[in-house]
Parts: C-alpha cells; structure tokens; sequence
C-alpha cells in the first residue's frame, strides 16, 4: 500500500492518472461510469470506536451530534444492526472482509498480537477491481502497521500526528482531499475510509470538553449514580468531539458539490466502554449504529428494523457495484434495504470474543425475539470488561455492585424483545427449554459451518466434571481456519 503525506494534490495527480489508464484497461468489463446504471457513487465510510447506539436518534443519550442528526434526517437509519464481536479489531475485520472474526485470525487484537490472515481480501480490493480509487484515512485496526498492504487500499494518508490522531485533524485531511478532487467526469469514483479514534477511552480527556451531568441518561443495566454519570459525561464529550469531525467531512462534500453524488455510510465497531457494554455480548456490547445517506437514491428520514451484521458491508457494496460476492464471505446484501425496499435481513445475527486481556471465548446468537449465549470458558472479564483507570478506564468502579464482577452462567437465554438490558436469565427453566434448544443448535450449526475452533475445542469439554481445567490457565491459542 502506497503511503502519502499532504499535500492531497500531489497525490491526486500521482493517483488519478494512474487509475483512469487502468479504468480504460477495464472498460471491456463495463466499469466505465457513463455504462453504469447506477452511476457509482463516491463512497465515504465513516467508523469510529466504541460508540454502541449511544446517540440522540437512538434514545440513548441527549449529547449534541447534529452532523450524524443530519445523515439520519437526509438518509436512512438502521435499528437492528449488529456487531460481530465484542472487540475493537474482530469487529472492524469483519466490516473489511464480510467474514467472522475466527475466520479470518482476528480472536483479539492487533495491538495483542493477533494479525488478519494474509490472502484476506476486502472491501478495498472489491471496489479497486470495480474501478474505484481506495484511500485510508485515520485509524485502521484491522492489521499490525508492518502488514497494512493487506488491507488492499492504493493509498494511505498518514495520520496527521502519532496514534491516536484527535478527530480534528483526521477530518481536516479528508476535507482537503475532497476539496481537492477533479470534477465527477474527470476521474473514476473514489472509496474514503475514514476511521475516528474517539470515543473511545484515552489519556487525552483534558482536549474534550466534557458535559454536565443533569440531563445524562444513565442505561438501565448501568447503576445511576454519580460517579457513573461523570463517567458517562466524560464519554459524551468524546461523542460530540467525533460528530463534530463528521461534520467536517460533510461540510466539504457540500462545499466541492459532491453531497449528491457521495454515498455516506456510518457505523461503529462495537458498544460503549462501560460495564455489560463493550467486551460482552450483550446488546449493550454488539448493537451499533448505522446510518447511510445518497441523495435521490437513499430515502430520506427512513428507518430500517431489519436484522443486519457487520459481514453484510462487503457484500453490500459488491451488490452496488455490481460485482460478484466473494464465494467464502459470510454476510449477505442489504442494499434492497439500503435503497428502502424493505424485507430482507437475518432470522438470527451472531457474535463472538475469545481475547481481551484475558482469554473468554464466548459465542452468541440473536434473533428478534431471544438471544443465546455460550461462555465457555466463564471468567469475570465478560462481565468487567473494562478496567479501572483515571485516564484511560471507567470511573467509580465502587459504584458497580458486585454482581458486575461474578462470572457469568455458562449458558445464558434472554427473552431480548422483553427484556432489553438481559436481566433475567431464562437458561435451564421448562417453559423455554424448545427455545434453548433450537438456539443451541443454531450456534452450533453455525460454528460448524464457519469452521469455529472454539466450537470444536470445547464440544467435548464437561468443566462441572472436570474442574481443575479451570485453574490450569490459558489454553493454548486456537489456530485460525481458512473457511
């Protein structure tokens, strides 16, 4: 992957003439623009860290995001979209690839020594094949930085200051190369991934402006008191800090006449860092945002419920492009719904974690009305998830009742649709036994097909009669599969 400092015209003029030689190349496969029916857009891609649905539009917070407020209003809104794991790295490698994260090598993160498989390919590689100009800007945690050339972007804009780069500046560079683009006629479309640290947790706060906590609302799995609402205060400061950078991005769409030429597409990589949230699967752990704007093709002001995954990017775009799916992804095409045709979407999402700081590997599946988990390897760390830290971890952990820090049942069942915040675990009771069971055979059903080494590590494994396993420490790290 080529690397680039700005200024953003000298790469253009490096890049573009390059890419249209090889769109003349292409033209025998009908990539030209003008053949397109569909006159493939622009695409700008814009993911952050740890956000969850804890946005105005969803309910959940009445922090100020009038960029993202503006997207929802000119676009569409997703309710029901899902993250395939619990962890930062997993997850964005499943937005790339269209796979699940044991798939692909990512059981943790990169940052912790897991790596994306080489050989994976992306969406970066999907759109370049369709013609497109791939440019990376900001955060990528889907491979070590040594291995970035996986990830199949022409360009990468190197980040403005050492990571993680505040918001400001990443949007900064995406405006200038907006700003800087030839005329829609003059060059083949272009592809912007743009990554934005915030809100995730750092040793940064003191650059955020962080919000009274009056009118902070406070999750019902999370207990309300103080010490939680500055912490989640703190949290919303970095949430306004990040819409502000998506408010950047769009201001210079608007201003170099590209709004309604440009498919915009939001979305984050897993819930928020707090306690039953990011490091779980819970619903407070894997539902994300997800919005999309296109003018005159995305309708307005539209909400979407069906059931969605974060595998169902790649393919997706494929189905825009008009490109063949990539026989081994494992997600399937929204665009019907992306373009507000309705129907569609999954009769059950799924997701997992094996690493973060401690080995947990735990397995889920989730349908509209009932959600199952496996943890089978129970340890505090599904329930805790984040540590204690002044700068860089929650506050108040003695706010926290001690139900926070006990492991988790192995098998737990939650009627979702009633009961939201999986309070009540229905495991092992007679009247939902069917229910247990056909979810068991769901998840494993799907671990097969996916080749899951977790599934088959522990097919066998009995530890109500084996109970020194659990002490004897980490188990050996499970090889990634290739299917």
């Amino acid at each position: 992957m080529g690397k680039s400092t700005l200024s953003r015209r000298s790469l253009l003029k490096a890049s573009i003439p390059a890419s249209l030689g090889a769109m003349a190349t292409l033209g025998c496969f009908g990539l030209k623009r003008k053949d397109n029916p569909m006159h493939r857009p622009d695409i700008l891609f814009v993911h952050c860290h740890d956000l969850g649905r804890r946005l105005p539009l969803y309910g959940e917070t009445t922090a100020r995001t009038p960029a993202l407020q503006r997207i929802a209003a000119e676009g569409i809104v997703f309710d029901n979209f899902y993250s395939t794991s619990t962890l930062c790295s997993p997850s964005r490698g499943s937005i790339l690839t269209g796979r699940y994260p044991h798939q692909i090598g990512l059981f943790g993160l990169t940052n912790g020594g897991w790596d994306l498989l080489e050989g994976e390919k992306g969406i970066p590689h999907l759109l370049a094949d369709a013609g497109y100009e791939t440019v990376l800007f900001g955060l990528q945690h889907d491979t070590i930085p040594p291995h970035e050339g996986r990830l199949g972007y022409q360009r990468r804009v190197e980040l403005p200051s050492p990571h993680p780069a505040p918001v400001w500046e990443v949007a900064a560079q995406v405006a200038e190369f907006i700003k800087a683009l030839p005329d829609t006629s003059a060059r083949p479309p272009v592809y912007m991934n743009v990554g934005i640290f915030e809100p995730h947790r750092h040793d940064f706060w003191q650059r955020y402006q962080a919000r009274g906590t009056a009118d902070t609302k406070v999750p019902a799995y999370l207990p309300d008191t103080e010490g939680v609402r500055r912490d989640l205060a703190r949290h919303e400061g970095l949430i306004e800090a990040m819409d502000a950078g998506v408010g950047t991005v769009l201001a210079a769409l608007d201003a170099a006449g590209l709004a309604d030429s440009t498919l915009v597409l939001f979305t984050t990589d897993h819930g928020i860092p707090f306690p039953r949230a990011k490091s779980t699967v819970y619903d407070a752990g894997i539902g994300v945002a997800a919005m999309a704007r296109w003018p005159g093709r995305v309708p307005a002001g539209r909400r979407e419920g069906a059931l969605l995954s974060h595998v169902d990017w790649l393919p997706t775009l494929a189905d825009l492009v008009e490109r063949p799916v990539p026989a081994n992804v494992a997600g399937r095409s929204f665009l019907p719904q992306l373009l507000g045709q309705g129907g569609g979407g999954h009769e059950g999402v799924f997701a997992e974690g094996t690493y973060h700081g401690h080995y947990n590997p735990v397995r889920c599946v989730r349908t509209r009305d009932f959600k199952l988990i496996r943890n089978y390897h129970p340890s505090t760390a599904m329930h805790a998830a984040i540590e204690e830290d002044a700068n860089n971890g929650i506050l108040a952990r003695d706010d926290y009742p001690e139900s926070f820090w006990t492991p988790p049942a192995p098998i737990e069942l939650y009627a979702v649709a009633a009961d939201p915040c999986e309070q009540t675990n229905l495991a092992g009771k007679k009247e939902y036994q069917a229910v247990e069971a056909d979810l068991l055979n769901r998840l494993a059903a799907w671990e097969k097909r996916t080749d899951d080494p977790i599934g088959r590590m522990y097919e066998t494994f009995r530890p109500d009669m084996t109970p020194f396993i659990l002490r004897a420490g980490r188990p050996p790290r499970p090889e990634a599969t290739r299917n």
